[in-house]
């Protein structure tokens, strides 16, 4: 029966290339072939590590107030300041990093001395600095505001988390578009059949 089906192939292949004219060939080429597959970009998002980083940090220095432990309030602190950094070094992106780390020190630095100025003048004046100072009688050299600088300095802080987790923790990234090409192969008693592409 496959010695019928393949002479009845034969015969009907070859009776379409003499009915060609010399010099033709056949051709199967699709009239419209369809276009390559582009490149896809998607955009990646990890404010879910970077949070859970902070989550972790933050809730060391909640046990720490609650225990009284120094050296666990040392460890939150330093997780502040360096734990969404190397969040973004894992996922390679070494300029976020360095942003991060900038934002966690600055904020808070810059917000403390805005309130040290600007908030009420609640510093004590040490007999001694009233006796020498500034303008020599009776002044009390350069009073700020304690609890404007505790406030601005967490104000600072928050911002900074809220900045990072805003704009450095999205990218967008190209990824080869999937392709995929198949192959026929012929056998003795059948043919095979393969697939190979990228996904």
């Amino acid at each position: 029966m496959r010695i019928a089906v393949v002479a009845a192939v034969l015969v009907a292949l070859t009776s379409i290339a003499s009915a060609q004219a010399p010099g033709q060939t056949m051709s199967f080429d699709i009239e419209n072939p369809p276009s390559a597959a582009e490149p896809r970009t998607v955009t990646v998002n990890y404010r879910r590590d970077i949070m859970l980083a902070d989550g972790l940090w933050l809730g060391a220095l909640i046990v720490s107030a609650q225990s009284e432990n120094e050296d666990l309030a040392g460890w939150s602190m330093t997780g502040y300041f360096l734990a969404a950094p190397l969040v973004h070094v894992a996922h390679g992106r070494g300029t976020q990093a360095l942003q991060s780390l900038g934002l966690r020190a600055g904020l808070p630095l810059v917000g403390a001395l805005v309130g040290y100025r600007l908030g009420p003048h609640d510093t004590a004046c040490i007999e001694g600095a009233r006796a020498e100072g500034d303008f020599g009688g009776g002044g009390c050299g350069d009073q700020g505001s304690l609890s404007g600088m505790i406030l601005g300095g967490l104000a600072g802080g928050i911002t900074a988390v809220a900045l990072d987790w805003k704009y450095l923790t999205k990218y967008q990234k190209t990824i080869a578009a999937p392709s995929w090409s198949a192959s026929i192969k012929p056998t003795r008693g059948g043919a095979t059949f393969g697939m190979s592409g990228t996904f």
